[in-house]
């Protein structure tokens, strides 16, 4: 409430909300989660899609381990210490789950979503002329952000360029105590990524194994199957 000239009070309009939300908005599309899971839960993530008995068994141990990793963030935060979800199956659910974390970690938290192929992507971008960013600047970036998650780690074809790019990022976030998450088709240790790299990952992260089952291809085929149904029942 405030006076006004005339000594009458009035109701001050709170635009706090509105500033929360532009805020939100903002953190959302620095986070850059893809399109698809952009409003992923971890309720969303379901178990009972597995159809063999121990990848559902390894889908709840997962989550189980996901959820209280996000339930204890701060305490993990502090030794800077993330996520590394890996299956060698692709489509395993291992993206969905980590688009859930990002949910869930950008209400507080400032987060930015790669694959490594989109972090390789954007350093060559500034080697042109008419950028604006430098591949230093860009590399800062990168390892400066709160909490990084990086999707497909070891998909690159690896070269000694590769090596050398993302050791300079993930030395520097160790360093730092940074959390990063990582999802992959390789367990840390049979990823093509030189010994330095390796250790420092599977020291700043918790492993987790997935299922070795893909949702995505049974997901595609029962589309197909209501898709054909459908047709049949209109025909």
């Amino acid at each position: 409430m405030w006076q006004d000239d005339e000594g009458r009070y009035m109701q001050a309009v709170c635009e706090c909300g509105k500033v929360q939300r532009d805020v939100q908005s903002r953190k959302m599309r620095f986070a850059a989660i893809p399109e698809k899971y952009r409003q992923t839960r971890f309720q969303d993530f379901r178990d009972d899609v597995y159809k063999r008995n121990e990848s559902r068994q390894l889908a709840v141990k997962a989550k189980m381990i996901v959820k209280e990793y996000a339930k204890n963030f701060d305490e993990y935060q502090k030794n800077g210490k993330g996520l590394y979800l890996y299956s060698n199956t692709k489509g395993s659910g291992k993206t969905m789950m980590m688009c859930a974390i990002a949910n869930w970690m950008a209400q507080k938290h400032t987060v930015k979503f790669a694959t490594t192929a989109q972090i390789l992507a954007e350093i060559k971008s500034t080697w042109d002329r008419v950028s604006d960013t430098t591949e230093s600047e860009l590399l800062h970036n990168i390892s400066a952000t709160e909490i990084l998650i990086i999707d497909d780690f070891g998909a690159e074809r690896m070269v000694d360029w590769v090596n050398s790019v993302f050791y300079g990022i993930i030395n520097e976030r160790y360093n730092s105590k940074r959390v990063t998450l990582f999802t992959s088709n390789d367990a840390v240790d049979k990823t093509g990524y030189d010994e330095r790299i390796k250790n420092r990952v599977a020291a700043m992260t918790y492993q987790i194994h997935f299922p070795e089952e893909s949702i995505r291809a049974e997901e595609a085929k029962k589309d197909t199957e209501n898709l054909i149904e459908k047709i049949l029942s209109q025909g």
